[in-house]
């Protein structure tokens, strides 16, 4: 379907009705909206007045919502000075579920926003996210906060799990505000983030806060966790009074079996600037960062490793990471020096469902033997889109990743 001919003001479904009054004012879609694997082409969104909130497709999804099966392919939004709650999909969830959906495109925040995302600008109230992605640009302007590439603030119980972004984030300087930017979450409070993978660029001014997957992790009123994730993506802050992490930029909970890569960039001003976590990290275990990419000598929460040693499985082994379990393995590597440590499922999503890397003969076995299995103990790894079945859309992504 294509929104082209179109250019909307404001949310298209569950709109904020009166956005001079704090809060929702609105009614928020609580149905099920299955996009059955459909895209939305060239949703447009100028929002160009203050104090604007809830822009998205969705302005608000709330209890019992549920979307799921929906892409989002060349999404602009800009948003006006002091808006909140914005992000391609939904602007906030809350007490809903979003299932295997997808966006790609650009989001520009002016000044004083709060709560930007790439997929949903505010997850909260043990919201259920699984399968999701989004890619694309996120930009905000001066003294803005809580700007993700797939979600700006995550709260309150919240799940994200086996979902990623591929999101180019840049801000201006924050002055009033923390400033907290993450490649994945801008800030996580109180939710889990589990098996999930940033690999875009994080970069903003003076007195930020920033991490590769999340800018703050903690320190709000719940207690939430990262286990088993990782970030790609460099993370550069071009003033003084920053803190900048690897992967996390200040860290209070949590963080289980994770690493990261990227570089490492700060002013010579920065507060604190580390491999993989630039403020706290008491509460890290398992963790790691590459020395040799990242440029950072040390990191509290970690162990800074040579590129050798990260492309090495019994780095990995010794500290427990689950390359096999009761319920799969959640970790992958096939032979050493080849590359970092993948995730399963993201490897999967690409139609790599076995070793050796790459999408070959053996992937190609494991998805015949599930064809047209519907329950997960048939089909498992061979879901390759996440659908809950094994059909020919999982047989288009593994032949465009094809490479025998």
């Amino acid at each position: 379907m294509d929104l082209g001919e179109r250019t909307f003001e404001r949310a298209v479904l569950a709109w904020d009705a009166d956005p001079s009054r704090s809060g929702f004012q609105g009614i928020a879609f609580t149905g099920t909206f299955d996009g059955r694997g459909h895209i939305l082409h060239n949703l447009d969104i100028r929002s160009s007045g203050e104090d604007r909130s809830h822009v998205g497709l969705f302005g608000m999804i709330g209890e019992g919502g549920q979307v799921r099966n929906l892409r989002l392919v060349n999404v602009t939004i800009r948003s006006g000075e002091h808006a909140a709650y914005v992000g391609t999909l939904a602007g906030q969830v809350e007490h809903a579920v979003i299932l295997n959906c997808s966006s790609w495109g650009t989001i520009r925040a002016d000044e004083e926003s709060r709560h930007i995302g790439g997929l949903v600008g505010a997850f909260q109230g043990s919201s259920l996210m699984e399968r999701c992605s989004s890619s694309g640009h996120v930009h905000s302007k001066e003294d803005s906060d809580n700007v993700g590439g797939l979600v700006g603030w995550s709260a309150y119980g919240s799940d994200i799990r086996r979902s990623y972004a591929d999101c180019v984030i840049h801000g201006d300087e924050a002055e009033d505000v923390p400033g907290c930017h993450g490649g994945l979450v801008g800030f996580n409070d109180g939710s889990s983030i589990v098996e999930c993978l940033a690999v875009g660029d994080v970069t903003a001014k003076k007195d930020v806060v920033l991490g590769g997957l999340v800018g703050r992790h903690g320190g709000g009123a719940a207690e939430g966790q990262i286990v088993n994730c990782y970030s790609l993506g460099n993370v550069v802050a071009d003033g003084g009074a920053s803190v900048v992490g690897g992967a996390i930029g200040i860290c209070d909970d949590v963080v289980i079996n994770s690493y990261s890569t990227g570089v490492v960039g700060a002013d010579a001003g920065s507060s604190h600037a580390g491999g993989f976590i630039g403020l706290g990290g008491e509460r890290a275990v398992g963790c790691f960062w590459d020395v040799e990419t990242s440029g950072a000598a040390t990191s509290p929460g970690a162990d800074g490793k040579t590129t050798e040693q990260m492309m090495r499985l019994s780095t990995f082994v010794h500290a427990g990471w689950p390359f096999d379990g009761e319920d799969g393995p959640v970790w992958r590597m096939c032979m050493d020096g080849i590359g970092y440590p993948r995730l399963v499922w993201h490897a999967a999503r690409r139609g790599d469902l076995r070793c050796p890397d790459g999408a070959g003969m053996e992937d190609l076995r494991l998805l015949a033997e599930s064809w047209l299995a519907d329950d997960v103990e048939s089909y498992g790894r061979a879901d390759v889109t996440g659908d809950g079945r094994v059909l020919l859309d999982d047989f288009d992504v593994f032949s465009t990743h094809w490479n025998p």
